[in-house]
């Protein structure tokens, strides 16, 4: 099984993460965490931002991979639209799943839901699990999840 983890740089990617590894999965499964940036035209500007974006993600990585000891766990930073990129990265890579927060750090929301995670659910062809993450929450205590599957 492979999954795909988009996390961003807000504190709710570390919630997604602990959930995500509070889950028993099976033997042999791959986890990828991918951050997407938006498109900068000022080159310096977007390579200062892709770096702390990198070590942003691979902290959060390093972390991940000692909670789950067991498993493949990899990384990406890429530049783009972020609902197209994920569902165009989980397609490319043959995720079976995409665990996505329900909103994230920008943005307009739809009735509880980011406009990014709302679009990656209408356009993934694999199954997409949104993972709800409100203000306050402590150390995962409260978990409220919404789960829609694709079915072709």
């Amino acid at each position: 099984m492979k999954v795909l983890i988009a996390v961003d740089g807000s504190n709710y990617g570390e919630k997604i993460l602990h959930e995500v590894g509070s889950y028993e999965w099976p033997e042999k499964t791959e986890f990828k965490l991918l951050m997407v940036t938006a498109p900068c035209n000022l080159w310096e500007s977007a390579k200062q931002f892709q770096e702390t974006c990198r070590i942003i993600l691979d902290t959060r990585v390093h972390i991940f991979q000692k909670k789950m000891p067991n498993y493949k766990v990899s990384s990406l930073v890429l530049e783009g639209e972020a609902a197209k990129t994920i569902v165009d990265t989980a397609a490319e890579w043959h995720a079976n799943w995409i665990v996505i927060g329900s909103q994230g750090e920008s943005g307009p929301h739809k009735k509880g839901i980011g406009s990014v995670a709302a679009d990656v659910m209408s356009n993934a062809s694999c199954s997409v699990q949104l993972i709800k993450v409100k203000n306050g929450i402590k150390n995962g205590q409260e978990k409220n999840l919404l789960h829609k599957e694709h079915v072709h």
